[in-house]
């Protein structure tokens, strides 16, 4: 395992590399930084340099705006006490509209 996280030492380097990038780019612009969503994305690249050894994902592309979207309603959607978990007779009618809410996301089939 060990062996493992030494050989994507090189991953994790550029893509914090880039993150280093992209706050000293903003700061030479005067511009302010949305520290979620730049950490979101990162952990984003992360994983897909290290799933798939490519980037999949560009922090401006639509892709990433729509993941970060999907990623933010889930968990409200996950944090929110739902009545139904609580009263069981109240399940089959949903009354919070949580289980519909949590379809159209995509968190429950």
């Amino acid at each position: 395992m060990a062996q493992k996280l030494d050989s994507l030492r090189h991953l994790r380097h550029d893509v914090v590399k880039a993150l280093v990038e992209c706050v000293v780019e903003a700061k030479e612009r005067g511009k302010g930084i949305y520290i979620g969503g730049i950490v979101f994305s990162t952990m984003m690249k992360l994983l897909s340099k290290t799933t798939f050894s490519a980037d999949m994902l560009y922090p401006a592309s639509d892709a990433m705006k729509a993941l970060q979207v999907l990623n933010a309603n889930i968990m409200v959607l996950v944090a929110k006490p739902n009545l139904a978990d609580y009263f069981l007779f109240l399940r089959p009618f949903d009354p919070q509209g949580i289980r519909r809410k949590n379809r159209v996301v995509g968190c429950m089939s």
